[in-house]
């Protein structure tokens, strides 16, 4: 009796060992390994100057909007006083050529009037052709003297509107000498330090948007159409054991490669496969840029 429960626990032990086994194949077409990654903000410069301060330095957590940075603008702002300076001579200039417009107009008034009852009187013989003359003269007179008035008007409003176009533009770069994160996430990368000259365009910081990590892995085609966009993964990761983390696939390529050397799989590397990308919820930071990690995609019923 005791010979045929040994026998029976064996087998027992075997199925289970089956089950097991094949319970663990039919995932197996759908794992791959990569190494987690993170989506990158470069914060670049948008000013040229003297770098007056910087109030984060790598490893530290930001958020949108927060300074980061400050440029020196004390020759931006010497500018922006100069044409203040001209824009109040403008000003004054255009309340002159307002005044003179305004005499300018009645005198114009006063010299058609003039012209059309010397016209009507010539007409009878009431006076000579040298008094109309005169008064036709003086209404010429009068409407070229309103048109330079306009026209320096026309001229002032011009120079006007350029000055502040360029104050507007100055406005501009010295509000972009203060430099914010476009992004929250963690400085990874500080690439200038207090006191330096920075140019436009110059990349300052690199922010890793860490609380959503990525892993990329690579499936065969014939296994493809079992996987979907937002399918749920398992991810495990080296340095957490054996414990495992949830996945949700956001990406699957269109178009098939060869499968990147640095990437370990369990299949041949001389197949064609896919690229899928999947997230991965990083609320605690607990996962860095470049852990190995490795991932199963469960099957859609």
């Amino acid at each position: 009796m005791k010979q045929w429960t040994y026998y029976l626990w064996i087998i027992l032990v075997l199925f289970s060992v089956i089950i097991t086994s094949c319970g663990n194949e039919r995932h197996s077409d759908l794992w791959g390994s990569g190494i987690l990654e993170a989506t990158e903000v470069t914060v670049s410069s948008l000013s040229n100057g003297l770098i007056l301060d910087i109030t984060t330095r790598e490893g530290e957590s930001v958020k949108k909007g927060d300074i980061v940075a400050l440029i020196d603008t004390a020759d931006l702002r010497l500018q922006l006083e100069g044409l203040k300076a001209q824009l109040d001579e403008i000003e004054a200039a255009s309340r002159g050529i307002r005044i003179s417009a305004a005499r300018a107009q009645e005198e114009l008034e006063l010299a058609r009037l003039t012209a059309e009852r010397t016209k009507s009187l010539f007409d009878q013989g009431s006076v000579t052709q040298q008094v109309y003359d005169e008064t036709q003269t003086r209404k010429k007179v009068a409407e070229l003297s309103v048109r330079e008035i306009r026209n320096k008007g026309d001229e002032l409003s011009a120079r006007r509107a350029n000055i502040k176009n360029a104050m507007d533009q100055l406005q501009k770069k010295i509000a972009d000498a203060v430099i914010r994160t476009p992004s929250s996430g963690m400085v990874i990368h500080r690439l200038h330090e207090l006191g330096e000259v920075i140019r436009y365009g110059e990349r300052l910081l690199t922010i890793a948007q860490v609380d959503t990590m990525q892993l990329k892995i690579y499936l065969k085609e014939e296994v493809l159409s079992k996987v979907s966009l937002l399918a749920e993964a398992r991810i495990r990761v080296d340095a957490l054991g054996d414990d495992t983390l949830p996945g949700i696939v956001r990406w699957i390529a269109s178009e098939a490669e060869f499968t990147p050397k640095n990437v370990v799989t369990r299949e041949s590397r001389a197949g064609l496969v896919y690229a899928v990308n999947i997230d991965i919820p990083n609320p605690n930071h607990i996962l860095k840029i470049g852990m190995p990690a490795e991932a199963e995609i469960l099957e859609q019923q």
